[in-house]
């Protein structure tokens, strides 16, 4: 090809292309670097809430059995809504996760940084989610045991329920 067979309108053509390629690139970048910096943040917050909850549980696990600490039920019951918004959070985590790996932008190190971050993010909800779970056990298991007994033994499980039933 000889200089004098370009023409402006191909070097023009040439020109957007790669401003448009360069622009696309950035902002998908900043897309990811925002992506990976809001998954840190979701870690660091649920590993942060497991690191406070675990100290709780052991606590109430080896504590003498004196009064009830859940006397209304309102903890436990706040508990299992946490988990629940903590299993969503999951949910959506992992919905997310499939899209990276199905992604025709990325490529493959921007794919394997992206799955990384989301990996780790998923395992420390998991994590918060099991320790949540923990805490809320041990204080139905620390109230049960102060429980007034009755006495009575059932071999049958219907007569069991029968009995909690009332």
């Amino acid at each position: 090809m000889r200089p004098e067979d370009i023409t402006r309108e191909e070097v023009r053509v040439v020109c957007e292309s790669i401003f448009h390629n360069s622009s696309n690139s950035l902002t998908l970048l900043r897309a990811i670097e925002a992506t990976c910096d809001s998954l840190v943040w979701i870690r660091n917050f649920a590993d942060g809430g497991s690191s406070f909850i675990q100290p709780h549980v052991g606590r109430i696990r080896q504590c003498d059995r004196v009064q009830e600490l859940d006397v209304d039920g309102m903890a436990a019951a706040t508990i299992e809504q946490t988990e629940e918004a903590v299993c969503k959070l999951h949910d959506g985590l992992m919905k997310r996760l499939e899209h990276v790996g199905r992604d025709g932008a990325l490529d493959h190190t921007a794919r394997d940084l992206l799955t990384s971050c989301y990996r780790d993010a998923i395992a420390s909800v998991v994590d918060l989610h099991g320790n949540l779970a923990d805490l809320r056990w041990a204080i139905l298991e620390h109230d049960a045991d102060l429980s007034p007994r009755t006495g009575k033994t059932f071999t049958d499980v219907n007569a069991l329920l029968a009995e909690l039933r009332g």
